[in-house]
């Protein structure tokens, strides 16, 4: 590693957990709620006051933040978020694109003001949170969103990042546990409502950030209806359901799908 590189990492990392002792984001997090999914128990708490290790690292690879974004601030972009995806259907937008089924247009952030606010791009909460998941510094490398829109089709079952080893071999030689620790948070915001089962809430399966995934043969196991039930009987999935304002981490590594569902219109942005 070079001298500079080694500057900048350090300097990185310092700022980083520097932010982890800022006084304001620190109150915030006290007054958030905490809302582990149902993934051990049928009955996980809610939990009010600091975040805990116990939470962050939720055994099943996901959990949920509430009261994170300001109202205000969801109500404002809720505005702007509709409006942005009427326009792109009028504009011949309603297509198949990818992995996901019709009516699922690609629609971030968006990138002008009035419509920038520091609790949506630069969250200290969200930051400190993901750095505490990682156990190191954290860089932003995807920034954008899914609406899905009334009537839209399925997202196919998938992963949103990969697996950086792909045996117990791979992970002890670089120092790893097996199955390796999380090393990519996807985090999601919904700015325009409630997500529930009738407005297009993903479908996630706990746990299966330790399952290892990986192509056999050039063939994605999760395309294979075998597989796929195989795990279904291990542990079923489970519908993502949030309100307004909270944010949802989760190892990148958990399958995750979206339903067909008939009505409503959800603006889902991820960052990674």
């Amino acid at each position: 590693m070079s001298a500079r590189l080694e500057r900048w990492r350090k300097r990185r990392s310092t700022t980083s957990w520097r932010r982890l002792t800022n006084v304001r984001a620190t109150q915030l997090l006290r007054s958030a709620t905490v809302l582990v999914l149902s993934l051990c128990a049928a009955d996980a708490p809610v939990r009010r006051g600091r975040m805990t290790c116990a939470v962050v690292h939720s055994p099943g690879g996901l959990f949920v933040l509430e009261d994170v974004v300001p109202p205000e601030v969801c109500s404002q972009l809720a505005v702007k978020m509709l409006a942005d995806a009427a326009a792109i259907v009028a504009h011949g937008g309603w297509a198949t694109r990818g992995e996901f089924g019709h009516g699922h247009l690609q629609l971030g952030q968006p990138r002008m003001a009035p419509h920038v606010h520091p609790s949506i791009v630069a969250n200290g909460i969200v930051e400190q949170v993901v750095v505490a998941i990682l156990r190191r510094p954290a860089v932003l490398g995807f920034c954008n969103g899914n609406c899905a829109m009334p009537g839209s089709g399925i997202q196919r079952l998938h992963m949103d990042d990969q697996w950086d080893y792909h045996s117990a071999k791979e992970a002890a030689a670089a120092g790893e546990p097996w199955p390796h620790r999380t090393t990519s948070v996807h985090v999601n915001v919904c700015p325009t409502g409630d997500v529930s089962e009738h407005n297009g809430a993903t479908e996630v399966w706990p746990g299966s950030h330790k399952w290892h995934t990986a192509p056999r043969n050039n063939v994605d196991p999760l395309a294979d209806a075998a597989f796929i039930e195989e795990h279904r009987r291990l542990q079923p999935p489970t519908r993502n359901c949030f309100p307004a304002g909270a944010v949802v981490f989760r190892d990148a590594r958990i399958w995750v799908s979206t339903p067909a569902y008939p009505a409503g219109t959800r603006a889902l942005w991820a960052e990674h």
